[in-house]
């Protein structure tokens, strides 16, 4: 009777190649990981410095602010200042404003017997007859008529006129239009220049009156 021929065996792996395995599965993943890390790690270093730059300008802009707000404090002070100091000259002109009425108050008598009455130099820098007239005339018309010079729609007081500064061409314009004439001390200098004028006629109330607007550039009156 034969003798049946035993089935070969497949040869087992050895310990050192499934170690080999292992290791290098392990070698693998560890790079994976390792490599996720590191980009995690750059990322966070990444936005670290984002945020330490946001913080930088965040702080200058803070300081900016600072500057602005001792800039705008400083602002308001002064103008407190300001504020404080026109209300104390207010106060002051009102105070003296009150003193006199400048519609009832009576006339003074000058030294060559001729009635003056009381002139508003808060708006009338001509402390002579125009600035008498003016202010006589922001009253009423009876006050008006008190004014030397005024002789019903007449005005004959013939007032010289000293101006602050060069004459525009509009303000010119009205003293020729209403009679004025340059000073003989204007005739060495140029026409736009001239600061005196005089009046030597007879003009309508109405047209002196047109002055009124520029009460406040006329020098006190000589005459």
């Amino acid at each position: 009777m034969e003798q049946a021929t035993p089935t070969p065996q497949a040869p087992k792996k050895s310990s050192l190649s499934v170690f080999v395995a292992i290791v290098a599965t392990l070698a693998v993943v560890g790079g994976i990981a390792y490599e996720a890390y590191q980009q995690k790690k750059d990322s966070f270093i990444e936005k670290e410095g984002q945020l330490q730059q946001e913080v930088a300008d965040l702080q200058e802009k803070a300081g900016t602010l600072e500057q602005e707000k001792q800039s705008i404090f400083g602002q308001v002070e002064d103008l407190k200042k300001q504020l404080a100091d026109f209300a104390a000259k207010f106060t002051s002109t009102s105070s003296a404003s009150s003193t006199i009425d400048f519609c009832t108050a009576s006339a003074t008598v000058s030294e060559v017997g001729r009635e003056e009455y009381p002139i508003n130099a808060e708006k009338y820098s001509d402390g002579g007859l125009l600035g008498q007239l003016f202010t006589a005339d922001d009253c009423s018309a009876t006050r008006t008529e008190k004014i030397y010079g005024v002789k019903g729609a007449n005005y004959s007081a013939k007032p010289s006129v000293s101006l602050k500064e060069n004459p525009s061409a509009e303000l010119r314009k009205a003293l020729k239009e209403i009679g004025f004439k340059e000073a003989a001390s204007c005739d060495k200098t140029k026409p736009e220049e001239c600061k005196e004028w005089s009046l030597n006629i007879v003009v309508p109330l109405k047209e002196i009156l047109k002055l009124k607007p520029y009460g406040n550039l006329f020098q006190p009156a000589t005459k």
